[in-house]
C-alpha cells in the first residue's frame, strides 16, 4: 500500500478536525444521556396522582426547582410531559387558546393573536395527523420549534374535538398554555424610566402585532455592519465583511436578554462566539475578532435602542456604589 504525505499545516488541520469530531460526539452522547435521564424519571413517576417540586428561592425572590432532571422550567421534553394535576373545562375560548399555543410552539409567535389562531386552524389536518399517527404519519410536529410540546398539544386538540358531547368547550384539559413576557428586564426598565419608545419595543403598549426587541437590535447591528463593511478605511472593515449575512435575532438575543442583568463586554463576546460556532465557524482567530466587533456593535445598538434604560441602570449602579462606600448595605423594599 502507498502512503500519502501531508505538510505540517495539513496535519494541524486534520488534528483540529479530529478534535472537533470527538467534541461533537461527546456532546451528542451527553445529550442522549440527558434525554434518557429525563424520560426514565418521567416513566418512574407516571402512575403518581400528583407531583410536588421543592424549590430554592434566591435573595431576589426567584424560585428554582431543585429536581435536576424533570421540572416545569426544563427542556422542551420536560415541559411536554408535565401537566396540571386538576383538569378544567376549556370553555368557549379554549380552542382559540390551544390554536394560539400551537402557533407559538411552531415559532409563529410574531403575529397577532387572531393570526396565530388562524395559523392553528389552517394546520388542523396536520395537527390531527400528528396526534393519530405521530411516528409514521407526516411528522408535522417534529418540524416545530418545540416539537415535543407541539405533539402534546396535538393530542390535546384532537381529544377536545373528539369529546363525547360533541362540544369542545366541555373538554377538561390540564395542559399548560404559556404566556411569556418580552425581555422582562427591559420591560421593568422601560416602565421605571417611562420610556415610551422602549416600552413599545417590549410590548408594554397596545399594538396590533407584537414587537420583537431582538429583531430591532439585530436590525441596528446589521445596519452598522453594512456601513463598516462598505468602508475600507474602517478599522472593523474585515470583521464586518465576515458578519455580512450573519446578523439576525438569534445572534444578538442572548446578549440583549442578559444586558439588563449586567452582562460584561467579555460575556457578550463569548455569547456571540458561541452562536458563530453553532453555525459552523471553526477558525478561532476569526471567531474571536469577529465576535469582539459584533459585541461592541450590539452594545452600541442597545444604548441607542434603550437609552433611558441604560441611564436608569447607571443611576442605580451609582447609587449602589455610593451606598457601599458609606459602609452600609444596599437595601430596598419589595412591593
Amino acid at each position: 500500500l502507498g502512503s500519502v504525505s501531508e505538510s505540517e499545516y495539513e496535519r494541524s488541520l486534520r488534528l483540529q478536525k479530529n478534535k472537533e469530531i470527538v467534541r461533537a460526539n461527546r456532546e451528542n452522547h451527553s445529550q442522549k444521556c440527558d434525554f434518557l435521564y429525563k424520560f426514565h424519571t418521567a416513566k418512574q413517576l407516571i402512575d403518581e396522582k400528583s407531583l410536588y417540586f421543592p424549590h430554592n428561592v434566591d435573595f431576589r425572590g426567584r424560585a428554582y426547582p431543585m429536581h435536576p432532571y424533570l421540572n416545569h422550567l426544563g427542556s422542551d421534553l420536560c415541559r411536554s410531559m408535565l401537566t396540571f394535576k386538576d383538569a378544567k373545562p376549556i370553555g368557549e375560548k379554549g380552542m382559540r387558546w390551544l390554536f394560539i399555543h400551537i402557533a407559538n410552539l411552531c415559532g409563529a409567535n410574531k403575529m397577532s393573536l387572531d393570526a396565530r389562531e388562524e395559523y392553528g386552524k389552517n394546520s388542523l389536518d396536520a395537527i390531527l395527523d400528528s396526534a393519530r399517527n405521530p411516528v409514521n404519519g407526516s411528522r408535522w410536529w417534529a418540524q416545530a420549534e418545540n416539537p415535543y410540546q407541539c405533539l402534546a398539544t396535538c393530542f390535546e386538540i384532537e381529544a377536545a374535538l373528539q369529546h363525547e358531547s360533541g362540544n369542545p368547550a366541555l373538554y377538561a384539559s390540564s395542559i399548560p398554555i404559556h404566556q411569556d413576557g418580552s425581555c422582562n428586564g427591559l420591560q421593568h426598565y422601560a416602565a421605571l424610566s417611562r420610556d415610551e419608545e422602549g416600552a413599545r419595543s417590549v410590548n408594554l403598549l397596545p399594538c396590533d402585532e407584537p414587537y420583537d426587541v431582538y429583531s430591532r437590535v439585530a436590525a441596528l447591528v446589521a445596519e452598522a455592519v453594512e456601513e463598516h463593511a462598505a468602508n475600507p478605511a474602517s478599522p472593523w472593515h474585515s470583521e464586518c465583511r465576515n458578519l455580512q449575512g450573519e446578523v439576525d435575532r438569534k445572534l444578538v438575543k442572548q446578549s440583549v436578554m442578559t444586558s439588563v442583568y449586567g452582562v460584561t463586554f467579555v460575556g457578550a463576546r463569548q455569547q456571540i462566539a458561541s452562536r458563530l460556532k453553532e453555525r459552523g465557524w471553526t477558525d478561532r482567530d476569526k471567531i474571536y475578532k469577529t465576535s469582539k466587533v459584533a459585541a461592541k456593535l450590539t452594545m452600541k445598538a442597545l444604548d441607542k435602542a434603550f437609552k433611558n434604560a441604560k441611564q436608569t441602570m447607571k443611576w442605580l449602579g451609582d447609587c449602589a456604589s455610593i451606598i457601599s462606600k458609606s459602609g452600609a448595605p444596599v437595601t430596598w423594599t419589595t412591593p
